[in-house]
């Protein structure tokens, strides 16, 4: 799985723990880790679907 698949997972999963911790508003989070539009309209990769 490439970096395509985990930088957005990453910020996802910090977005949502920073908002469960309340801090949700006091935080940014950006995912470097898209190609443009190359796997737009594609569903995930499976393995990032677990």
């Amino acid at each position: 799985m490439g970096n395509i698949c985990r930088s957005p997972i990453a910020e996802a999963v910090a977005r949502t723990l920073a908002q469960q911790q309340g801090l949700g508003r006091d935080l940014d989070f950006d995912s470097a880790g898209t190609h443009g539009h190359y796997h737009a309209g594609e569903a995930p990769d499976p393995r990032a679907r677990r």
